[in-house]
């Protein structure tokens, strides 16, 4: 198989995105909450007020946490139509926005459906195999 036909085929397969948890995601926002509530216990306020701002901290940490264990089912088909699998049991149609971002270890992918919501992921290296984070990369540079 020559070169050009391997690449062609990246683009006539139907992509399906459902990542798993990544672990650099959750070590990420472990550390970020950790030093915030290091930086609570190091401020000279009142015991109880560093009480509550660590509170505080905590809340927002299982907050973000939770939203981690929320993984998007996403498809990309061939004529690159995007399609979202909803808590209904529906897959809907959603378009891709110009605002995506896509670096060299991460994919900001923005999608909006046309009832007016926008959908937001980040997609870490380690929450794909490989080979297919590697064709969504391409997919969305050659846009």
């Amino acid at each position: 198989m020559s070169q050009s036909t391997r690449s062609f085929s990246i683009f006539e397969q139907t992509l399906d995105l459902s990542p798993r948890q990544s672990k650099q995601a959750v070590y990420f926002v472990s550390a970020v909450y950790s030093l915030a509530a290091c930086s609570v216990l190091m401020t000279p306020a009142v015991l109880w007020i560093k009480l509550l701002l660590l509170c505080v901290v905590a809340g927002f940490f299982f907050y973000a946490y939770n939203r981690l264990k929320k993984r998007p089912r996403l498809k990309l088909s061939a004529d690159n139509e995007w399609s979202i699998y909803l808590p209904d049991g529906q897959w809907s149609s959603v378009t891709l926005e110009p605002s995506t971002r896509c670096f060299a270890g991460l994919v900001l992918l923005v999608l909006s459906h046309s009832n007016g919501m926008v959908y937001r992921f980040f997609l870490l290296p380690d929450s794909l195999p490989k080979t297919t984070f590697r064709h969504l990369k391409v997919r969305l540079n050659t846009w």
